[in-house]
């Protein structure tokens, strides 16, 4: 996909993704939905307000893959802006 090709929401929205390692593995999940649906990614999405980061993210997995887990830790990392 192309920035050209990019939809940009009317407003920024805060989301979560969680990177769930386990015997050297990551889970990743198939979109089902708009944007990018079909393509593999992390779990997550977007917190809703009123929720701590732990709490979306936790809701987020149990949502998208049934699994209950314990955030060890928030990690914010750089951002990439299209250019």
């Amino acid at each position: 996909m192309s920035t050209a090709d990019r939809a940009y929401p009317e407003r920024p929205f805060l989301a979560v993704s969680a990177a769930i390692i386990r015997d050297g593995r990551i889970l990743v999940v198939r979109r089902a939905q708009p944007p990018l649906a079909g393509m593999w990614t992390l779990p997550g999405g977007v917190v809703e307000a009123g929720e701590t980061l732990h709490e979306a993210v936790t809701r987020e997995v149990r949502e998208e893959t049934g699994l209950t887990i314990a955030p060890l830790d928030t990690a914010i990392g750089d951002v990439a802006l299209d250019a």
